[in-house]
Parts: structure tokens; C-alpha cells; sequence
């Protein structure tokens, strides 16, 4: 059986070819490329090209081109399967050994997408009701461009038909089959906001409705498709990379808004996950680019919830080279609001001032009550236990969790066995 395309696409989408070349090659960002001297001949001027948006290298010298996996094949001399093999392990992916691979493209799926997005973005200027929301979140038209946002009002169907099949439509998510067996496009009267891989490839749209009437839910993301994997997938986080290896820093919210506000008011190392709580593939991703992540949350109790539900991912997912933060939002006020509200020097003064893990943890266990009887101290201590065992690569972390705990409540957790 060949490995899926969605495999295939999911290894390019979370490896960004500049920094695997550039593990060899010495390259220099110019403009949207990186350029180094070519190694596959004997350059003098740099003629090689790495181009991170269409996760493709070319010299111009010598003709040399490809993607990361052709890229493993000439240069460590992999075969193709152990090309993909090798790239998977350094993200964290699996492929079953059954899996036979096949190098497998399908151009005309992105054919689609693009071609859906200069539509999209084309009809934002007609569609005031759509224009007029995004004033009122504080959206910019340069915003707007940069973002790539646009709306769907009758629909762009029709007009991709002249040049796509059904087929071709139903693959990238643009429409969908209803319970009746009838085709409806899936983002009629909502904005659209297109979804990058890390290396800058369009990968689907997700879509916010418009008006109050409309009683189906407020985002709709992508199916999933060949291309888009919302479990691996970081919204924003092409074009918050660079600010993210550069400080070692990741800003992770909760909505699309909340990304494109922050970095239009100056936090370029903003990203979200895609609607849904953050997944371990997310973690590993950014955990690979970040040593200190700050997690933006509602103090509400959905913000509660969601605390709960990312804490055993995280745990078995960060290091002891992890610093990481909780910023609770004031009530009422989502990340977009406080930095549109209070501006970005307010903002990294938040930061500054934001929960550290280990403060949370130990709330956690001793549940913010005096711990005065038997009773609580025993409750606390299996609380305690919970978490500390739950920390999988982060050792002095857990060390000094126990040692703050026994700090605390004076009693020493028994870790011996099963760590």
C-alpha cells in the first residue's frame, strides 16, 4: 500500500526546508528566499535557491532541484522510503512499516485551493456586512491583505467549475455532501481565512459567519484532506516562525482573531491551534522552535476547562529547556480586545507578569486550601503524586516540584517506583 499523500504533505508542512538545508549549506535571507552557494557544484557566487513557500531548493547554476526529500536523497544518498522515514522521526511521526512509499504528488488539488483564494479575497471589497465585522474587530485593510482574508457572499462555485471538477472541489473542502446527496459549498456567507503550513503552502480555509442570524456554528474548519491536518497544524505560525526561533519564544491563543490582532499590533510570535484544545503533534511542533511558551487562557470556566484538558499533554511532551506560562485574560477580554484596549507595551508587561507552570501545578495539587488535617494533606499529596508522575522528560522539574511540595505541606512523595 503507498503512503497517502496526507502523510507525505504532513512531513513538508511541519519541516521547514531552509532549516534541514541549511544544517549544510550556509544560507542568507533575501527577500521571501534564502540563498546560499550551491553544493552540488563548485559555486563562486550563490546561485542556490531555497524557497520555504513552496517548501522547493533550485540552483540556478547547475539546474539542482527538489523538495526535502529529494534534497535527503542526493545529499545522504536515502532511497525515497528512508528519505520519508528519516524526516517523519525528526517530527515525531509514525509510519507503519507495512506502509509502502510512493513518491506521490497532486498538483492540481493546489491548483484549486489558490485559485478558490483570489475569489475569495476578490469579493471582501462587495460584501459590506462582511467588511463592516472586521472594522469592528479592529481589522485593517493592510491586515486584511496581508492575512489573505475574504468572504463567500452567492458562493464561487459556478465560476470554479469552468476550470475544476467536482471532484477536485470535494477533495479541498470548497464543498461538501449533504445528507440528501446534494453538493452545497460549505463557506457561502462567511469570511474566509486561509490555513498555511509552516512552510507557507496553502493548505484549506476556515470560515467565520457573518451575520447574527445565522444559527449554524460561528468557525468552520476545514475537513480533513490530502492537506490539511488540524491536529499538526498551527495557525499563524508561518509567519510567526522566524519571530519564534529568533526569541525563543511562542505566544500560543485560542482564535484566529486573537492571531491576526496581535501580530497586527506588534506580537509577531503569536499562533493558535485550529479551534480545538491544542494536540500533542502541536506541542512537539512548537516545543521544537520555543524554549519559553506563554498559553493565553479566558479566566472564565471554559478557560478552566481548557487548562485541564492541555496540562497531561504538555507534561509529557515538555523538557527541563521548557520555561512555560499561563496569561489569564481579564473577564470578558480575549487576547485581540486587551492589545487593541491597552497596546503592546501593556501587553509584554502581561507576559512579564504571567503564572509559571510550577505556580499552577502546586495550586493544583493543594487546591488553594489550607492544608491543615490528615485528610487534606493525604489529598494533596496523591494530587501532587498525579502530577509529578505525569512529567515524563523534564526531571528537575519534577525534582522540584517534590521539593516545593514537601516545602509546603511537609510531606515527602514516595516517586520510587514507576517513573
Amino acid at each position: 500500500m503507498n503512503i497517502p499523500v496526507s502523510i507525505l504533505n504532513g512531513i513538508k508542512d511541519n519541516i521547514q526546508l531552509s532549516e534541514i538545508i541549511g544544517e549544510k549549506v550556509k544560507l542568507l535571507k533575501k527577500g521571501k528566499v534564502h540563498k546560499g552557494l550551491c553544493p552540488f557544484h563548485d559555486d563562486k557566487n550563490p546561485s542556490f535557491v531555497v524557497d520555504d513557500s513552496k517548501a522547493r531548493f533550485r540552483c540556478w547554476g547547475c539546474g539542482e532541484s527538489g523538495d526535502v526529500f529529494d534534497w535527503l536523497k542526493k545529499t545522504e544518498h536515502d532511497h525515497f522510503p528512508g528519505a520519508v522515514r528519516k524526516l517523519a522521526a525528526r517530527i515525531g511521526m509514525t509510519i507503519p512499516e507495512k506502509e509502502q512509499c510512493s513518491e506521490i504528488t497532486d498538483k492540481s488539488l493546489f491548483k484549486v485551493l489558490y485559485a478558490a483564494q483570489n475569489l475569495y479575497t476578490g469579493g471582501l471589497s462587495r460584501n459590506p456586512p462582511a467588511a463592516d465585522y472586521l472594522k469592528s474587530r479592529g481589522i485593517t485593510d493592510k491586515t486584511c491583505k496581508e492575512w489573505g482574508l475574504g468572504v463567500v457572499a452567492s458562493g464561487i462555485v459556478p465560476s470554479m467549475l469552468k476550470r475544476f471538477t467536482q471532484e477536485d472541489l470535494l477533495g479541498t473542502g470548497i464543498t461538501a455532501i449533504s445528507g440528501d446527496g446534494s453538493v452545497y459549498e460549505r463557506l457561502r456567507q462567511r469570511i474566509t481565512i486561509p490555513v498555511y503550513s509552516v512552510s507557507g503552502r496553502l493548505t484549506g480555509f476556515s470560515g467565520r459567519k457573518i451575520h447574527f442570524w445565522d444559527s449554524s456554528p460561528k468557525y468552520l474548519n476545514p475537513p480533513q484532506t490530502p492537506f490539511f491536518n488540524k491536529s499538526r497544524l498551527l495557525f499563524g505560525l508561518n509567519k510567526a516562525s522566524a519571530s519564534i526561533r529568533k526569541t525563543g519564544t511562542a505566544v500560543i491563543v485560542e482564535g484566529y482573531f486573537d492571531v491576526i490582532a496581535l501580530h497586527q499590533e506588534g506580537e509577531s510570535r503569536a499562533v493558535a491551534g485550529m479551534g480545538t484544545a491544542i494536540t500533542v503533534e502541536q506541542l512537539m511542533i512548537i516545543c521544537k522552535m520555543a524554549t519559553r511558551l506563554y498559553f493565553c487562557m479566558d479566566s472564565d470556566k471554559g478557560g478552566r476547562a481548557g487548562i485541564r484538558q492541555l496540562l497531561p499533554r504538555l507534561l509529557d511532551v515538555i523538557s527541563d529547556r521548557h520555561d512555560v506560562f499561563f496569561l489569564f485574560m481579564p473577564e470578558g477580554m480575549d487576547p485581540d480586545d486587551y492589545i487593541r484596549t491597552n497596546g503592546l507595551l501593556s501587553w509584554e508587561n502581561a507576559l512579564v507578569a504571567a503564572v509559571p507552570l510550577s505556580s499552577l501545578l502546586l495550586q493544583y495539587a493543594t487546591r488553594n486550601y489550607k492544608i491543615e488535617t490528615i485528610e487534606q494533606k493525604k489529598q494533596a499529596a496523591v494530587r501532587a503524586e498525579e502530577v509529578c508522575r505525569s512529567i515524563k522528560h523534564a526531571p528537575y522539574l519534577r525534582q522540584l516540584l517534590v521539593d516545593a511540595f514537601r516545602k509546603e505541606c511537609r510531606i515527602t512523595l514516595n516517586l520510587e517506583d514507576n517513573l
